[in-house]
Parts: structure tokens; sequence; C-alpha cells
């Protein structure tokens, strides 16, 4: 039912179906992009942002080798789990969908085309996903998505040289999240750190990530990723 109404909404919005856009071709060229992407390693600092939690600056080396290896090393805390970091296509949309081409619009200096994914099923994890994907390099600019058991979060992604490196230099995370659908050891640890939580339902926050020092198909072994299958 709630996916019939959304598809309901996207028909009456006055941006949505109006120009003739294949959004699974679009999705389509951008998987294709990252699929060029057979492995890699970068380094990442972390920075939490919440006024409920203190959280140090980490530090911590990212590796993937597709489809779906990933390992992560973290010197510090990392807020974030290694499966998120990635921005793989196929790992975010690994669930029957529909796609519709809603508009073109800017994100920041890039021209973007933004493209709702509605779960064909209910029991899928997110509720509506938006993908705003630049149409000059079929790349990732920003992510935004309801999901059943994490609240809200938006994700804008930036480049430092997307012609030739077709992975983000930065990502920045806001998030909004139930404290109702957090385990309870971790929510009273929360309020404890924090008197405003105790009267709050939800909680915001924003994480932001830098990539630095990319080294891209270089061949990473399997044997790497082996303690973290």
């Amino acid at each position: 039912m709630f996916r019939i109404l959304l598809i309901a909404l996207l028909f009456l919005s006055n941006d949505a179906f109006t120009q003739d856009k294949d959004a699974d071709e679009i999705i389509k060229k951008m998987q294709t992009v990252f699929d060029g992407i057979k492995d890699y390693k970068v380094d990442m600092t972390i920075s939490v942002d919440m006024s409920f939690l203190k959280v140090p600056k980490s530090k911590a080396t990212l590796y993937f080798k597709q489809p779906d290896k990933v390992k992560l090393d973290s010197k510090g805390f990392a807020m974030l789990p290694k499966e998120g970091l990635t921005f793989s296509p196929g790992k975010m949309l690994d669930f029957a969908y529909s796609a519709f081409y809603i508009k073109e619009e800017k994100v920041g200096e890039s021209n973007t085309h933004v493209i709702k994914i509605i779960p064909d099923a209910d029991s899928a994890r997110v509720l509506l996903t938006t993908l705003w994907v630049d149409s000059k390099f079929n790349i990732l600019r920003k992510i935004k998505s309801t999901t059943k058991s994490a609240g809200e979060f938006e994700i804008e992604l930036t480049y430092a040289d997307p012609a030739n490196i077709k992975l983000p230099s930065t990502a920045e995370l806001t998030f909004t999240f139930d404290q109702n659908k957090i385990p309870a050891r971790i929510r009273e640890e929360i309020q404890k750190e924090s008197k405003d939580q105790k009267n709050q339902n939800s909680m915001n926050g924003k994480v932001t990530i830098r990539y630095e020092n990319y080294s891209i198909n270089k061949g990473l072994p399997d044997d790497l990723f082996k303690e973290d299958q």
C-alpha cells in the first residue's frame, strides 16, 4: 500500500515524468562506471558531529575489491559500517525496485539527473531513495534515503578529479534516526551523556569523511579480505 501511494504522489508531482529520460539506463551507466574500478585502497579521516555524543576524529584505511569484498583497518573509532563506505550502486540497490526519472537539477556546479527508487516489495529495508547522478561523468553526487529501521539520511559527495578518478574525495552524511529503534544499552549511554536527548524521540547528526591517497586497480589479493569474510 505504501508503495502504491508513493507512485501516485510521483505522478501527481508537477516535475515528475515530464522529460523523456530512461532512469534504468542512467543507473546502468553509473553501474558500468563503478564496475570499471576493480579494486582500490584509500585513507580516510572520519569526523563525527553530534551534540549528544562525543566522538574523536578517527583514521582508517579502506580496501575494496569487486564485487563486494570490503576491509576496514581502523586506527580509531569509526562511526559508519564498512559496507556503507564504498558507495557501490550494486550494494545500495541490492533489492528489486522500480526507478522513475524526475527532473534535471544542479548539485553545486554539476548537472544531475534526479531519480526516485521505490522497492517492489513492502518487505524491503528502504522505503524511498533519491539519487542525483552526474549527467556528464555518470557518478553519484547525492543520495537521500528513508529506511524502515535507521530513519532518514542524506549523503553529498564531492570529487577532486571526476574525469580521471570516479571515486569521492569527500562524503558528508547527515542523518535523523529514531531513538526507540537503537539498542537499549546504547540509548541509555547516549541519554546519560546528554540530558537534551532524554525527552526527544529522534537524533540528528553529521559525519564527514575525507578520502585521500587512492590506489586504484592495483590487483589487491583475495587473502587480504579473508579475515573479514
